[in-house]
């Protein structure tokens, strides 16, 4: 359960600004975020404005069909770890 919504919602316009960018000022912002649910965006949410509310409420809709790598890298972000290799699985 999310207690978070704000927050989280806050993570995904920071998320989709930086996705539409241009390339130096997207690094700048969250490059494991972009890395990690770009595909996301793209499946569930091209249709909608990147600059706009409306991928926010898109990405809220879509969040139980979201990939994993993209849910863990929201995560770690909220908790302001590295979301570069979130996504990912620990070597074993």
């Amino acid at each position: 359960m999310d207690s978070q919504p704000l927050r989280a919602r806050a993570v995904l316009a920071a998320l989709f600004t930086a996705l539409v960018a241009t390339p130096a000022l997207a690094q700048r912002d969250d490059p494991g975020l972009q890395m990690h649910c770009a595909g996301d965006y793209f499946q569930f949410c091209a249709g909608a404005d990147p600059d706009s509310p409306e991928v926010e409420r898109c990405f809220a809709r879509n969040r139980t069909r979201l990939s994993a790598a993209c849910k863990a890298a929201i995560g770690a972000f909220d908790r302001g770890e590295s979301t570069s290799s979130a996504g990912r699985s620990a070597p074993r």
